[in-house]
Protein backbone atom coordinates (compact mmCIF):
# COMPACT_ATOMS: atom_id res chain seq x y z
CA UNK A 1 0.00 0.00 0.00
CA UNK A 2 2.85 2.36 0.84
CA UNK A 3 4.31 1.66 -2.58
CA UNK A 4 1.05 2.73 -4.26
CA UNK A 5 0.98 6.04 -2.35
CA UNK A 6 4.57 6.70 -3.30
CA UNK A 7 3.79 6.16 -6.98
CA UNK A 8 0.82 8.52 -6.77
CA UNK A 9 3.01 11.14 -5.09
CA UNK A 10 5.68 10.94 -7.80
CA UNK A 11 2.96 11.28 -10.49
CA UNK A 12 1.52 14.42 -8.86
CA UNK A 13 4.99 15.97 -8.61
CA UNK A 14 5.53 15.25 -12.31
CA UNK A 15 2.26 16.97 -13.25
CA UNK A 16 3.12 20.05 -11.19
CA UNK A 17 6.52 20.31 -12.87
CA UNK A 18 4.98 19.99 -16.32
CA UNK A 19 2.52 22.83 -15.62
CA UNK A 20 5.40 25.18 -14.82
CA UNK A 21 7.26 24.55 -18.15
CA UNK A 22 7.60 27.73 -20.35
CA UNK A 23 6.00 28.03 -23.83
CA UNK A 24 8.13 27.27 -26.89
CA UNK A 25 10.23 30.25 -27.95
CA UNK A 26 9.27 30.02 -31.64
CA UNK A 27 5.48 30.06 -31.15
CA UNK A 28 3.94 32.11 -33.99
CA UNK A 29 1.00 33.33 -31.89
CA UNK A 30 1.70 36.73 -30.25
CA UNK A 31 0.89 37.37 -26.61
CA UNK A 32 -2.62 38.76 -26.26
CA UNK A 33 -3.12 39.15 -22.49
CA UNK A 34 -6.63 40.62 -22.93
CA UNK A 35 -5.39 43.78 -24.66
CA UNK A 36 -6.00 45.29 -28.09
CA UNK A 37 -3.38 43.80 -30.34
CA UNK A 38 -2.50 43.73 -34.08
CA UNK A 39 0.02 41.69 -36.01
CA UNK A 40 0.81 41.46 -39.72
CA UNK A 41 0.87 37.97 -41.21
CA UNK A 42 1.84 38.99 -44.74
CA UNK A 43 4.06 40.54 -45.80
CA UNK A 44 6.76 40.25 -43.17
CA UNK A 45 9.43 42.81 -42.44
CA UNK A 46 12.18 42.73 -45.08
CA UNK A 47 10.15 40.88 -47.71
CA UNK A 48 10.68 41.49 -51.41
CA UNK A 49 7.53 41.15 -53.45
CA UNK A 50 6.99 41.46 -57.22
CA UNK A 51 5.26 44.39 -58.89
CA UNK A 52 1.88 42.64 -59.03
CA UNK A 53 -1.30 42.19 -57.02
CA UNK A 54 -0.49 41.12 -53.45
CA UNK A 55 -2.79 40.21 -50.54
CA UNK A 56 -1.96 41.91 -47.24
CA UNK A 57 -3.10 39.79 -44.27
CA UNK A 58 -3.20 40.88 -40.61
CA UNK A 59 -5.02 39.90 -37.40
CA UNK A 60 -6.90 42.22 -35.09
CA UNK A 61 -7.56 41.23 -31.46
CA UNK A 62 -10.18 43.38 -29.69
CA UNK A 63 -11.38 41.86 -26.37
CA UNK A 64 -14.19 44.44 -26.15
CA UNK A 65 -15.21 43.74 -29.73
CA UNK A 66 -13.85 45.16 -32.97
CA UNK A 67 -14.84 48.72 -33.81
CA UNK A 68 -12.40 49.35 -36.64
CA UNK A 69 -8.92 48.89 -38.04
CA UNK A 70 -6.46 51.20 -39.72
CA UNK A 71 -4.25 50.14 -42.62
CA UNK A 72 -1.64 52.55 -43.97
CA UNK A 73 0.81 52.16 -46.85
CA UNK A 74 3.51 54.84 -46.84
CA UNK A 75 1.30 56.88 -44.45
CA UNK A 76 -1.65 56.76 -46.85
CA UNK A 77 -4.77 55.36 -45.18
CA UNK A 78 -6.45 52.57 -47.13
CA UNK A 79 -10.27 52.44 -46.85
CA UNK A 80 -11.50 48.97 -45.85
CA UNK A 81 -15.03 47.63 -46.00
CA UNK A 82 -16.83 44.53 -44.74
CA UNK A 83 -15.08 44.49 -41.35
CA UNK A 84 -16.42 41.97 -38.76
CA UNK A 85 -17.57 44.65 -36.31
CA UNK A 86 -17.98 43.37 -32.73
CA UNK A 87 -15.84 40.28 -33.26
CA UNK A 88 -13.01 39.66 -30.79
CA UNK A 89 -10.45 37.98 -33.07
CA UNK A 90 -10.56 38.97 -36.75
CA UNK A 91 -8.49 38.22 -39.83
CA UNK A 92 -8.36 41.15 -42.27
CA UNK A 93 -7.33 40.74 -45.91
CA UNK A 94 -6.69 43.46 -48.50
CA UNK A 95 -5.50 42.98 -52.09
CA UNK A 96 -2.93 45.63 -52.88
CA UNK A 97 -1.57 46.59 -56.31
CA UNK A 98 1.69 48.55 -55.91
CA UNK A 99 1.92 51.56 -58.20
CA UNK A 100 5.67 51.25 -58.85
CA UNK A 101 8.81 49.51 -57.62
CA UNK A 102 10.33 50.87 -54.42
CA UNK A 103 10.39 50.67 -50.62
CA UNK A 104 7.03 50.66 -48.82
CA UNK A 105 6.11 50.85 -45.12
CA UNK A 106 2.92 49.02 -44.17
CA UNK A 107 1.26 49.75 -40.82
CA UNK A 108 -1.88 48.20 -39.28
CA UNK A 109 -3.61 48.77 -35.93
CA UNK A 110 -6.87 47.86 -34.15
CA UNK A 111 -9.58 49.89 -32.37
CA UNK A 112 -12.09 48.22 -30.04
CA UNK A 113 -15.58 49.22 -28.91
CA UNK A 114 -14.09 51.15 -25.96
CA UNK A 115 -11.97 53.21 -28.39
CA UNK A 116 -8.87 51.47 -27.09
CA UNK A 117 -6.17 50.99 -29.72
CA UNK A 118 -2.71 49.55 -29.86
CA UNK A 119 0.47 50.91 -31.38
CA UNK A 120 -0.06 48.55 -34.29
CA UNK A 121 2.27 46.44 -36.36
CA UNK A 122 4.70 47.89 -38.94
CA UNK A 123 6.82 46.23 -41.63
CA UNK A 124 9.10 47.59 -44.33
CA UNK A 125 9.17 45.79 -47.66
CA UNK A 126 10.53 46.31 -51.16
CA UNK A 127 8.57 45.99 -54.38
CA UNK A 128 10.78 44.90 -57.28
CA UNK A 129 10.26 44.07 -60.93
CA UNK A 130 12.39 40.93 -60.76
CA UNK A 131 10.20 37.84 -61.00
CA UNK A 132 12.48 36.00 -58.52
CA UNK A 133 11.45 38.14 -55.54
CA UNK A 134 12.06 36.59 -52.12
CA UNK A 135 8.79 35.99 -50.32
CA UNK A 136 8.63 34.93 -46.70
CA UNK A 137 4.84 35.08 -46.53
CA UNK A 138 2.47 33.21 -48.80
CA UNK A 139 1.45 35.14 -51.89
CA UNK A 140 -1.99 35.21 -53.39
CA UNK A 141 -1.70 33.39 -56.73
CA UNK A 142 -2.31 35.72 -59.65
CA UNK A 143 -2.94 34.35 -63.09
CA UNK A 144 -0.46 35.84 -65.53
CA UNK A 145 -1.81 37.94 -68.35
CA UNK A 146 -0.26 37.27 -71.73
CA UNK A 147 -0.58 40.07 -74.23
CA UNK A 148 0.32 39.28 -77.81
CA UNK A 149 1.57 42.22 -79.84
CA UNK A 150 1.39 41.88 -83.60
CA UNK A 151 3.43 44.36 -85.57
CA UNK A 152 2.65 44.72 -89.24
CA UNK A 153 4.77 46.91 -91.45
CA UNK A 154 2.98 48.28 -94.48
CA UNK A 155 4.48 50.75 -96.89
CA UNK A 156 1.84 52.98 -98.44
CA UNK A 157 2.75 55.47 -101.12
CA UNK A 158 0.20 58.26 -101.41
CA UNK A 159 0.33 60.43 -104.51
CA UNK A 160 -1.51 63.70 -103.93
CA UNK A 161 -3.80 64.86 -106.72
CA UNK A 162 -2.25 67.42 -109.09
CA UNK A 163 -2.90 71.08 -108.50
CA UNK A 164 -5.91 72.53 -110.26
CA UNK A 165 -9.24 71.10 -111.26
CA UNK A 166 -8.71 69.96 -114.82
CA UNK A 167 -6.70 67.07 -116.16
CA UNK A 168 -8.19 67.44 -119.65
CA UNK A 169 -10.47 69.82 -121.57
CA UNK A 170 -12.14 69.63 -124.99
CA UNK A 171 -14.30 72.46 -126.42
CA UNK A 172 -15.89 72.18 -129.89
CA UNK A 173 -16.59 74.24 -131.97
CA UNK A 174 -14.81 77.53 -131.30
CA UNK A 175 -16.98 79.64 -133.68
CA UNK A 176 -20.67 80.17 -132.78
CA UNK A 177 -23.58 82.27 -133.98
CA UNK A 178 -26.71 83.54 -132.26
CA UNK A 179 -29.58 82.35 -134.43
CA UNK A 180 -30.06 79.64 -137.03
CA UNK A 181 -27.56 80.74 -139.63
CA UNK A 182 -24.71 78.57 -138.40
CA UNK A 183 -23.32 76.51 -135.54
CA UNK A 184 -25.19 77.55 -132.39
CA UNK A 185 -24.17 74.83 -129.90
CA UNK A 186 -20.85 74.19 -128.20
CA UNK A 187 -19.82 71.02 -126.38
CA UNK A 188 -17.61 70.89 -123.26
CA UNK A 189 -15.90 67.69 -122.04
CA UNK A 190 -13.52 67.70 -119.07
CA UNK A 191 -11.48 65.25 -116.99
CA UNK A 192 -10.96 66.25 -113.34
CA UNK A 193 -7.73 65.64 -111.42
CA UNK A 194 -9.35 64.42 -108.20
CA UNK A 195 -12.34 62.17 -108.97
CA UNK A 196 -12.33 60.79 -105.41
CA UNK A 197 -13.28 64.12 -103.84
CA UNK A 198 -14.93 65.88 -106.79
CA UNK A 199 -18.39 64.40 -107.27
CA UNK A 200 -20.05 67.11 -109.40
CA UNK A 201 -18.99 69.93 -111.73
CA UNK A 202 -20.82 73.20 -112.50
CA UNK A 203 -20.21 75.14 -115.75
CA UNK A 204 -20.51 78.94 -115.55
CA UNK A 205 -20.62 81.14 -118.70
CA UNK A 206 -20.77 84.83 -119.62
CA UNK A 207 -20.15 87.05 -122.68
CA UNK A 208 -17.48 89.71 -123.21
CA UNK A 209 -17.86 92.30 -125.98
CA UNK A 210 -15.10 91.90 -128.55
CA UNK A 211 -14.76 95.68 -129.03
CA UNK A 212 -15.33 97.37 -125.66
CA UNK A 213 -14.54 94.50 -123.28
CA UNK A 214 -17.90 95.00 -121.55
CA UNK A 215 -19.21 91.86 -119.82
CA UNK A 216 -22.52 90.26 -118.98
CA UNK A 217 -23.08 88.61 -115.61
CA UNK A 218 -22.35 84.93 -114.99
CA UNK A 219 -25.21 82.50 -115.41
CA UNK A 220 -26.41 80.44 -112.42
CA UNK A 221 -24.37 77.43 -113.55
CA UNK A 222 -25.04 74.35 -115.67
CA UNK A 223 -24.74 70.99 -113.89
CA UNK A 224 -22.47 68.92 -116.12
CA UNK A 225 -23.35 65.31 -116.87
CA UNK A 226 -21.04 62.61 -115.43
CA UNK A 227 -19.64 60.21 -117.99
CA UNK A 228 -19.17 56.46 -117.82
CA UNK A 229 -15.49 56.97 -116.98
CA UNK A 230 -14.67 58.19 -113.48
CA UNK A 231 -13.93 61.90 -113.34
CA UNK A 232 -15.27 62.72 -116.82
CA UNK A 233 -18.07 65.30 -117.24
CA UNK A 234 -19.68 66.83 -120.33
CA UNK A 235 -22.31 69.41 -121.29
CA UNK A 236 -23.79 70.92 -124.47
CA UNK A 237 -24.59 74.66 -124.38
CA UNK A 238 -26.89 76.36 -126.89
CA UNK A 239 -26.31 80.04 -127.71
CA UNK A 240 -30.01 80.59 -127.00
CA UNK A 241 -29.29 79.78 -123.32
CA UNK A 242 -26.43 82.24 -122.95
CA UNK A 243 -27.05 85.28 -120.72
CA UNK A 244 -28.00 88.38 -122.79
CA UNK A 245 -27.03 86.59 -125.99
CA UNK A 246 -28.28 89.46 -128.23
CA UNK A 247 -26.45 92.21 -126.37
CA UNK A 248 -23.25 92.21 -128.41
CA UNK A 249 -22.76 91.92 -132.17
CA UNK A 250 -19.47 90.13 -131.64
CA UNK A 251 -18.33 88.64 -128.35
CA UNK A 252 -16.15 86.07 -126.64
CA UNK A 253 -17.78 83.26 -124.68
CA UNK A 254 -16.01 83.04 -121.31
CA UNK A 255 -16.45 79.92 -119.14
CA UNK A 256 -15.27 78.43 -115.85
CA UNK A 257 -15.65 74.99 -114.19
CA UNK A 258 -16.27 74.55 -110.43
CA UNK A 259 -15.81 71.11 -108.83
CA UNK A 260 -17.92 70.30 -105.75
CA UNK A 261 -17.85 67.51 -103.18
CA UNK A 262 -20.52 65.08 -102.04
CA UNK A 263 -22.10 67.71 -99.76
CA UNK A 264 -22.03 70.46 -102.38
CA UNK A 265 -18.95 72.20 -100.98
CA UNK A 266 -16.56 73.81 -103.47
CA UNK A 267 -13.40 71.72 -103.84
CA UNK A 268 -11.58 73.35 -106.77
CA UNK A 269 -12.10 75.92 -109.55
CA UNK A 270 -10.61 76.12 -113.01
CA UNK A 271 -9.21 79.29 -114.59
CA UNK A 272 -11.58 81.41 -116.71
CA UNK A 273 -11.28 80.62 -120.42
CA UNK A 274 -12.38 82.89 -123.32
CA UNK A 275 -11.42 81.18 -126.58
CA UNK A 276 -14.89 80.74 -128.13
CA UNK A 277 -16.10 83.46 -130.58
CA UNK A 278 -19.77 84.42 -130.86
CA UNK A 279 -21.47 86.62 -133.50
CA UNK A 280 -25.04 87.45 -134.45
CA UNK A 281 -26.58 86.11 -137.62
CA UNK A 282 -26.22 88.73 -140.41
CA UNK A 283 -23.50 90.61 -138.60
CA UNK A 284 -20.63 91.48 -140.89
CA UNK A 285 -17.57 92.88 -139.27
CA UNK A 286 -16.51 96.22 -140.80
CA UNK A 287 -14.05 96.02 -143.63
CA UNK A 288 -10.77 97.73 -143.07
CA UNK A 289 -9.43 99.44 -146.27
CA UNK A 290 -5.77 100.12 -146.43
CA UNK A 291 -4.80 103.05 -148.70
CA UNK A 292 -1.23 102.67 -149.87
CA UNK A 293 0.88 105.84 -149.51
CA UNK A 294 1.62 107.89 -152.67
CA UNK A 295 5.22 107.72 -153.78
CA UNK A 296 6.77 110.43 -156.02
CA UNK A 297 9.70 109.32 -158.13
CA UNK A 298 12.40 111.95 -158.59
CA UNK A 299 14.69 111.83 -161.71
CA UNK A 300 18.31 110.88 -161.14
CA UNK A 301 21.01 112.84 -162.99
CA UNK A 302 24.57 111.55 -163.56
CA UNK A 303 27.36 114.14 -163.97
CA UNK A 304 30.59 113.00 -165.58
CA UNK A 305 33.68 115.17 -165.00
CA UNK A 306 36.67 114.41 -167.29
CA UNK A 307 39.97 113.84 -165.54
CA UNK A 308 42.87 115.90 -167.08
CA UNK A 309 45.89 113.94 -168.29
CA UNK A 310 49.20 115.41 -167.08
CA UNK A 311 51.97 116.13 -169.69
CA UNK A 312 55.44 114.98 -168.76
CA UNK A 313 58.39 116.62 -170.62
CA UNK A 314 61.54 114.61 -171.05
CA UNK A 315 64.59 115.92 -169.24
CA UNK A 316 66.89 118.23 -171.19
Amino acid sequence: MKTVFRLIGFYLLFLLAACNLPLAADSPTPEINGKVNTWLDAPLDGDQIPLAAYEIVFHANAPAGLKGVELQINQETIPLSGLPIGQVMSEIRYTWLPAAPGVYIIHARTIDQNNQQDEGSTVQIEVITDATATLIATEVPVEPTVTATLTATTTVTITPPPEGLLAGLTVQPKQLVVGNCGENQVGFTIQVNDPVNIKNVLLFVRLRDANSGEQTGWNTGFAMNPGTQSGVFSYQVSTANLPENNRFDSAFLEYQFVGTGASGEVVKRSPTFGDVNLTKCGFNPPLITLNPPQITLMPVFTLTVPTPTPTISPPK
